[in-house]
C-alpha cells in the first residue's frame, strides 16, 4: 500500500479503491494520484497558493480541513455543520500581515509567550514561499506589532505585542449573555410555579432589544451535583436559581427526591472563577448566601425574606427585559424592585456588588 498523504499540501490523508488502483485524491488542493502517480496536478487551479492559505485559514479557523474547489471558492463546515465558504482573498503586503498576525494572536495565551513559525507555515499567511513569510515577519515588526526573539534558517521566533493583544481582544465579538436558570422543586416542600416564571421569562426575553444575543436554558429537579455538570456544560455568565430557601441555603433535590440544603460558603467556593458573572437567587431568605458568593461574582440578587410566587415572577420578568436591553443590573434591579411594588406586593429583593454591570451593550 502506497503512502496516501498528499505530497502538495501535506494537510490530507485519504484513501479509496476503484478496481485494482490504490487510489487517492486530496480533498484540500484535489491532486489525484493513481499508484502514486500524480494524474491531475492541483496547480491547474490559478493562484493555487492563495487558495491553500485560505484553507490553512478556514482550518485553524474552524479545527477541520477545508476544500478547495475548481472555481476558486474554499469552503469549509463550522462547529455545527453549517458549510462556510471564502471567495475573496487578501493581495496586498498589509491584508496578508493581519492575517498572520491574527494566527499569531490566537496561538498566544499569554503576553510574552514565545510562538514558534516554521518555513513550512508561509500558507498562513497566504505567502508563495517561506522568504515572503519572513518578509510578512518583518513587516509586522516594523509596525510595532511583535518583536522577534530568535531566527534561524530553519524557523523564527516570535513575540506578539502587549498593544497588538490589547487590540486584538478589544475587537472580540462581545460575549452573548447566557442565562442558566436551575429549578428546584423537592418533594415534601410548598408546591412553587417555577414552570409558568420559566415560561413568562422566555417570553420576555423573545421581546427584548438584544433577544439575538441571548440563551436561556433550563434545568429542573436539580441537585448538588447538577449545578458541577451543567455550570460546565453551558458556561454562564448569569446564574438564576428559583425555588426554596431558607437561613441555612438553597434548597435542591437530594438524590432520594427530598430536600437538601446548599450553603453559601460551598455555593462561594464553588462559583470561584468559573466565569459567572451575575447570580440570582430568586429564593426565600436568600440574602445570608448572596452575602456568602459575593466575592465569587461580580453581582448577586437575593431576598430578605420570603418571597411568593407571583413577586418572584414579576421581578424576574422586569430584571431580565431591562438586562436584554442593554441596561446595568442597578438599572435592572430597579425594574424589577418597582415591578413587584407597582403590583402591590412586598419587595424583599436586595443586590450587592458591581452594579453597573452590562451584560450586554
Amino acid at each position: 500500500m502506497h503512502s496516501t498523504v498528499c505530497p502538495i499540501c501535506r494537510e490530507c490523508e485519504k484513501k479509496q479503491f476503484r478496481e485494482n488502483f490504490d487510489y487517492f485524491e486530496c480533498e484540500i488542493c484535489k491532486g489525484v494520484y493513481v499508484d502514486s502517480r500524480l494524474v491531475r496536478a492541483p496547480t491547474q487551479l490559478d493562484d493555487y497558493l492563495t487558495l491553500l492559505g485560505a484553507s490553512r485559514e478556514m482550518r485553524e479557523k474552524y479545527g477541520w480541513p477545508a476544500t478547495i474547489r475548481f472555481d476558486g471558492v474554499v469552503d469549509c463546515p463550522d462547529e455545527n455543520g453549517a458549510m462556510q465558504t471564502m471567495t475573496e482573498f487578501p493581495k496586498t503586503v498589509a491584508e496578508k500581515a493581519a492575517k498572520l498576525l491574527g494566527i499569531l494572536v490566537k496561538w498566544t495565551t499569554h503576553f510574552g509567550e514565545k510562538i514558534t513559525l516554521k518555513n513550512a507555515d508561509y500558507g498562513l499567511a497566504y505567502a508563495k514561499s517561506e522568504i515572503e513569510l519572513r518578509a510578512f515577519v518583518d513587516y509586522l515588526r516594523e509596525q510595532g506589532c511583535l518583536s522577534i526573539a530568535g531566527n534561524t534558517m530553519h524557523d523564527l521566533t516570535v513575540i506578539v505585542s502587549a498593544d497588538a493583544l490589547d487590540k486584538a481582544k478589544r475587537s472580540e465579538p462581545p460575549r452573548p449573555m447566557q442565562i442558566l436558570f436551575l429549578a428546584a422543586n423537592p418533594i415534601l416542600t410548598r408546591a412553587l410555579d417555577l414552570e409558568e416564571e420559566l415560561r413568562s421569562l422566555e417570553g420576555e426575553l423573545r421581546g427584548v432589544k438584544y433577544r439575538d444575543r441571548i440563551a436561556c436554558r433550563a434545568c429542573h429537579a436539580v441537585r448538588p451535583d447538577d449545578l458541577i455538570r451543567y455550570v460546565r456544560e453551558n458556561e454562564p455568565n448569569v446564574l438564576h436559581f428559583s425555588g426554596h430557601g431558607s437561613a441555612q441555603g438553597i434548597i435542591l433535590r437530594s438524590d432520594s427526591g427530598g430536600p437538601t440544603a446548599v450553603r453559601g460558603a460551598a455555593l462561594g467556593q464553588f462559583l470561584n472563577g468559573r466565569g459567572v458573572e451575575l447570580v440570582v437567587l430568586n429564593s426565600c431568605f436568600s440574602k445570608g448566601q448572596a452575602d456568602a458568593i459575593r466575592g465569587a461574582v461580580k453581582v448577586v440578587v437575593g431576598t430578605t425574606d420570603a418571597v411568593d410566587d407571583e413577586a418572584a415572577r414579576r421581578f424576574t420578568i422586569a430584571f431580565y427585559r431591562a438586562l436584554g436591553s442593554g441596561l446595568s443590573v442597578e438599572e435592572a434591579f430597579r425594574d424589577g424592585g418597582d415591578a413587584v411594588q407597582l403590583h402591590g406586593l412586598t419587595n424583599v429583593f436586595h443586590s450587592e456588588g458591581d452594579l453597573s454591570l452590562k451584560l450586554i451593550s
